[in-house]
């Protein structure tokens, strides 16, 4: 089972995720669900859909991991290179964040600070939403399914 987002609810989620990039300084970001389809995306990437399809693969291996140290889970992931970053963490049950991020540009420090209030935001934007409403989705690995 799936939930319905309609069009309002993606441009709420939508100008979240904008904020999120201007403050953390990030020159792109995505919110997907844990099977991996993207539910809105900011900034220049253009695999989005890739993106958020190893996103989630890798959220649920860290996710295993952290069950295999004693951890219940952790809070985020963060991969460093030589020039981008990548910045990965559990907004809530249902939602990932990625955001990638120039090394000279920003620092993971403030992407996480904005990331925990953007966390904050998603789950009051989720929490409010009215027609909450479960949904058999095409396909099941998905956890929103968008309305136009």
């Amino acid at each position: 089972m799936a939930y319905e987002l309609n069009h309002a609810e993606c441009l709420e989620l939508q100008g979240e995720l904008d904020e999120f990039l201007r403050l953390s300084e990030s020159s792109s970001a995505l919110l997907c669900d844990k099977g991996g389809a993207v539910l809105v995306d900011a900034g220049s990437d253009t695999e989005n859909d890739l993106m958020a399809a190893l996103t989630a693969g890798s959220f649920a291996a860290t996710r295993e991991l952290a069950r295999t140290v004693g951890e219940e889970d952790f809070e985020a992931v963060y991969h460093q290179g030589e020039k981008r970053n990548l910045y990965i963490a559990g907004m809530c049950e249902e939602v990932i964040l990625l955001a990638v991020f120039e090394r000279e540009n920003s620092q993971v420090g403030l992407v996480r600070m904005m990331a925990r209030k953007l966390r904050r935001e998603i789950i009051q934007t989720l929490e409010k939403m009215e027609n909450k409403t479960e949904v058999v989705a095409e396909d099941p690995t998905v956890s929103f399914v968008l309305k136009k």
